[in-house]
């Protein structure tokens, strides 16, 4: 199979592609700055027909202590949530993502929702180091 960089002339067959997939997810803006890479797979005709989109993003981590009242722990965690955003988004990042144990999803995942507005995202496979 024969890949190659994404090409501005590119965007509306990858937006068709899309469509037909039926991805409950948004689209990502193709031509948006936190662009980091779009590999395309074409076919003989150097037509796309899949695309693989990498988005600059955060993953964030909690370090915190099991003692401490649940409301003064949540506490910390709002002055964390209120810093960390506003200089996340003055270096340019829109979204982030916090990978929650399962020990701790259910009830700090709900909280996260409610306090700040965060949402469920689709479960996630990770992959380091270089294959």
């Amino acid at each position: 199979m024969k890949t190659r960089p994404m090409k501005i002339e590119d965007v509306p067959t990858l937006k068709a592609l899309y469509i037909e997939a039926g991805y409950d997810y948004k689209m990502p803006d193709l031509l948006a700055s936190d662009i980091e890479n779009i590999t395309v797979v074409v076919d003989d005709q150097d037509v796309p027909v899949a695309a693989g989109v990498a988005r600059r993003t955060v993953e964030l981590f909690l370090i915190m202590g099991k003692t401490g009242h649940p409301l003064v722990k949540m506490g910390r965690i709002a002055a964390i949530h209120r810093k960390m955003n506003t200089e996340l988004r003055a270096k340019g990042y829109t979204d982030g993502n916090a990978f929650l144990p399962r020990s701790i999803a259910a009830s700090y995942g709900r909280h996260l929702e409610r306090w700040f507005g965060w949402v469920a995202n689709n479960p996630s496979w990770t992959i380091r180091g270089a294959r």
